[in-house]
């Protein structure tokens, strides 16, 4: 990992740039612990999908009453999308499933259906930095 702060402040709460490839640049050490998730590192446990599900299933359920829609759509983050530039150390369910992932199998049987589709972006233009 390349250390590029120059923020005191960034420093003190571990929040560096991560330089893959192409000098392309990935926040790390953020409490969202985002490349951990892409790596099967962050651990979420069972209550915790079950409480997510049950808000969403609440969310649906309400809806449908009322004879409206409810579509639960999660974007994929940058690593997610550009995990073609990611350094070769980090690797993208090394350690397992990531949160989302686990969260969609939870999630199968439920009829609050889960929009997660990051191969919609697999064509995105690679100079775009501004993501």
């Amino acid at each position: 990992m390349v250390n590029i702060a120059t923020d005191s402040e960034n420093k003190k709460d571990n929040v560096v740039p991560l330089l893959g490839k192409d000098n392309f640049l990935f926040l790390t050490g953020d409490s969202n612990r985002v490349i951990d998730q892409l790596e099967g590192k962050y651990e979420i446990n069972d209550t915790e999908l079950s409480n997510i599900l049950e808000k969403n299933t609440i969310r649906y359920e309400f809806l449908k009453r009322r004879k409206m829609a409810y579509y639960h759509i999660v974007v994929p983050n940058k690593e997610t999308i550009f995990n073609k530039f990611l350094p070769d150390q980090i690797t993208p369910y090394k350690y397992g499933k990531s949160p989302i992932q686990k969260y969609i199998d939870k999630s199968s049987n439920s009829p609050c259906k889960i929009f997660y589709k990051p191969d919609t972006f697999k064509d995105i233009d690679n100079n775009a930095y501004y993501y």
